[in-house]
């Protein structure tokens, strides 16, 4: 039976008197302790002291008595050896879960310790975690991951000018701006021919609210599809359509978008080709550049 006294007697040459309350730094066994100064209230106890229970124990483990040492392991369901929470985190154990504590990023699951604690992985946490294939991006619940291309030369386009364009029928690009961050893409073939065109537009930011992507001169039978996807590192306008013969002589079909994050990296493809000699616009220093240098290219309004 545990008897715990809330008092001691103190004897010397003058006699024996009581002192009344108990520390856990008095250097006398009393209170709720286990060991002189550890155990029950205060501190744990080291190896070989006295204990009435696991709690008494530094090493969480109370044997015939006495604090016994414990070889720490990640399912012995106490907080020990380098773990950061009971069984998980450190070194030798698993990673923990979220809301527990972790002293660096790699003691969690989520790769996320912040303010000592573990938390659930998120699509803006900056880190590739859950199901993600790319940081933040990916998975059942992120937005898709792409990889941006690496532009070629970057050219600034000069605004509310139509650059020329050969008339022929073979099938083109040209591309306009009516602004700063104001651009259009334009799809054109004449007579009598069809033609797949597909690309895709990187810009290294957001679109502009203002300035949703729009057709121009749209036609149910001619109409470009256009459609944006966001990822950490941008927005990535993809397009495709398949020309088809209206009898109309010529058709120009396309799309226009803004943003304030610039230069965009743009990429064309005519029936499956990157032809650059078929690409056209007007630049701010060149005037007309028609067969930019290589496609991916860049393009800037300001």
């Amino acid at each position: 039976m545990r008897l715990v006294l809330p008092f001691a007697f103190l004897c010397g040459l003058a006699g024996c008197f009581i002192n009344v309350g108990s520390s856990c730094s008095d250097g006398l066994l009393n209170s709720s302790e286990s060991g002189i100064d550890c155990g029950g209230s205060c501190s744990p106890c080291a190896v070989g002291t006295t204990c009435f229970t696991n709690a008494d124990c530094s090493t969480q483990l109370c044997q015939s008595g006495r604090c016994a040492s414990v070889a720490a392991t990640c399912n012995d369901g106490a907080r020990n050896g380098a773990e950061t929470d009971v069984d998980c985190g450190g070194a030798a154990c698993s990673a923990c879960a979220a809301t527990k504590h972790c002293s660096v990023a790699a003691d969690c699951a989520s790769q996320v310790c912040t303010a000592s604690v573990c938390t659930a992985a998120n699509c803006t946490d900056g880190v590739r975690n859950s199901d993600e294939t790319g940081a933040d991006c990916g998975g059942a619940t992120c937005p898709p991951c792409f990889t941006t291309p690496t532009g070629g030369d970057t050219f600034t386009i000069k605004a509310n000018v139509v650059p020329a364009v050969p008339n022929d029928n073979a099938p083109l690009f040209f591309l306009q701006s009516s602004g700063v961050g104001s651009f259009q893409l334009t799809y054109a073939t004449r007579l009598s021919t069809q033609h797949e065109v597909w690309g895709s537009i990187f810009v290294p930011g957001a679109l502009d609210t203002d300035q949703p992507i729009t057709c121009v001169t749209c036609s149910a039978a001619t109409y470009v599809q256009a459609k944006s996807v966001t990822s950490p590192n941008g927005t990535r306008i993809d397009f495709y359509g398949t020309t088809l013969d209206t009898g109309s002589g010529e058709m120009n079909q396309g799309f226009y978008f803004g943003t304030n994050a610039e230069p965009i990296i743009i990429d064309l493809y005519i029936d499956g080709v990157h032809d650059k000699s078929r690409v056209y616009f007007v630049s701010q220093t060149t005037t007309q550049v028609a067969n930019p240098t290589a496609i991916p290219f860049k393009l800037a309004t300001h």
